[in-house]
C-alpha cells in the first residue's frame, strides 16, 4: 500500500504532505539540482560576466562613435555568449523540473525513482517534449498580454484622448487575467510528461482537463506556494545581491544629492557590474534553481489531488500503475 494515500486532500493536508515528501525525498532533489545548477550557473555567471566585461573593456556607451568593424564583432559574440547561456540555463531548469517531479512523483506512489533512472528517463523523448510544452506555453502566455501593452504607448504617442486610453488599460487588465489563466491550466504540463510520458499537445489538454471545475482553487494555492517560496529565497538572497550591487546604489543615491562634476572617484556602474557578473550570474541561477527545486515538490502533489477529485484512482495504491 502506498505510503501516501492518493485522495483529495485539503489545503492543510497539501502543505503537511509538502513538507513530508520534500524530507523524504530531499537527498536525490540535492543531488539532481547539484548534478543540474553547477554547470548551469556556472555557464549563466560566465556569460553574464562576458556581456557586462564587453561595455567596459570597449567603453562603447561613451564613445558610440568609435564602434568600428571590429568592435561590432565583439559586440555581437558578446550577445550571442549572453543568449547562448541563457538559453542553456533555461533547458537546465526544464530538466531540473523534469527529473526532480519523477524522483517526487515516485515517492507519492512509493516507487524509489533515484538520480541515474531520473536523468535517463529524462534525457529520453520527454526532455524534447518537456522543451517544447515549456516553449509553446511561454510563448503564448507572453503573446497574450504583449499586444495591449505594445498598444499603450502607441495611443499615447498618437494622442489618444482618456477613453482610449482607458479602453487599452482595460485590454491590458484582461490580457493580465488571461495570462495568470493559462499560466494556471498548463501549470501541469510538464508534470504530466514526467510521469505519464504526454506528447507536447498531449501536456496542454491533460493539464487543462485536470485543473477543469478546480480553477480557482488551483490558482489560489498555486498562488500561495509561488509567493511564499519567493519571499523565502529573497530573504536568502537580497543580502547577497545588495553586497554585490552595494557600490551600483551609492552611486544612485549620491547622484541624486550631488553635481555629477563631484563624483569623479565615485566607482563606475559598468565597471561594478564587470566585476560581479560571475557571482550575480551563478546566485541568480542557484536561486531560479531552488525555487524550481520546491516547484518540483508541491507541483506533483496537486497533480494527484487533482487526479483523486476526476477519481482516477479506485484504490488508493492505484496511481503506482501510472505509467513511467
Amino acid at each position: 500500500m502506498s505510503t501516501y494515500l492518493l485522495t483529495p486532500l485539503n489545503v492543510g493536508e497539501i502543505i503537511e504532505r509538502f513538507f513530508s515528501v520534500l524530507g523524504r525525498s530531499i537527498t536525490r532533489l540535492l543531488g539532481l539540482l547539484l548534478i543540474v545548477a553547477v554547470p548551469a550557473a556556472l555557464i549563466l555567471g560566465v556569460a553574464m560576466d562576458t556581456f557586462f566585461s564587453m561595455f567596459t573593456d570597449l567603453d562603447v556607451l561613451n564613445d558610440p562613435s568609435a564602434i568600428d568593424e571590429e568592435t561590432a564583432t565583439i559586440i555581437v559574440r558578446s550577445v550571442a555568449v549572453l543568449v547562448i547561456g541563457i538559453l542553456f540555463f533555461l533547458v537546465a531548469d526544464v530538466v531540473a523540473l523534469l527529473t526532480m517531479q519523477m524522483v517526487v512523483c515516485g515517492e507519492i506512489v512509493d516507487r524509489h525513482i533515484g538520480l541515474r533512472e531520473s536523468l535517463e528517463l529524462s534525457f529520453d523523448r520527454r526532455l524534447g517534449r518537456a522543451i517544447g510544452q515549456r516553449f509553446l506555453g511561454e510563448f503564448a502566455s507572453v503573446l497574450a498580454i504583449l499586444g495591449p501593452y505594445m498598444l499603450l504607448p502607441i495611443v499615447i504617442t498618437s494622442g489618444g484622448g482618456g477613453a482610449a486610453i482607458g479602453l487599452v488599460l482595460l485590454l491590458i487588465a484582461v490580457a493580465l487575467g488571461l495570462f495568470l489563466y493559462l499560466r494556471m491550466r498548463w501549470a501541469f504540463g510538464t508534470t504530466s510528461i514526467a510521469w505519464e510520458d504526454e506528447t507536447v499537445l498531449g501536456a496542454f489538454t491533460r493539464s487543462g482537463h485536470l485543473v477543469r471545475d478546480h480553477g480557482w482553487r488551483t490558482f489560489g494555492i498555486l498562488a500561495v506556494f509561488a509567493i511564499v517560496i519567493s519571499v523565502a529565497l529573497s530573504v536568502l538572497v537580497l543580502p547577497i545581491q545588495f553586497m554585490l550591487m552595494k557600490d551600483i546604489l551609492m552611486l544612485g543615491m549620491e547622484e541624486s544629492v550631488r553635481n555629477v562634476a563631484l563624483l569623479q572617484s565615485t566607482p563606475d556602474p559598468l565597471e561594478t557590474l564587470a566585476s560581479i557578473g560571475l557571482v550575480y550570474g551563478i546566485v541568480a541561477g542557484v536561486a531560479n534553481l531552488l525555487t524550481t527545486m520546491l516547484k518540483s515538490v508541491y507541483l506533483p502533489i496537486l497533480y494527484f489531488d487533482l487526479r483523486a477529485r476526476k477519481n482516477e484512482f479506485d484504490q488508493p495504491e492505484e496511481g503506482a500503475a501510472a505509467s513511467l
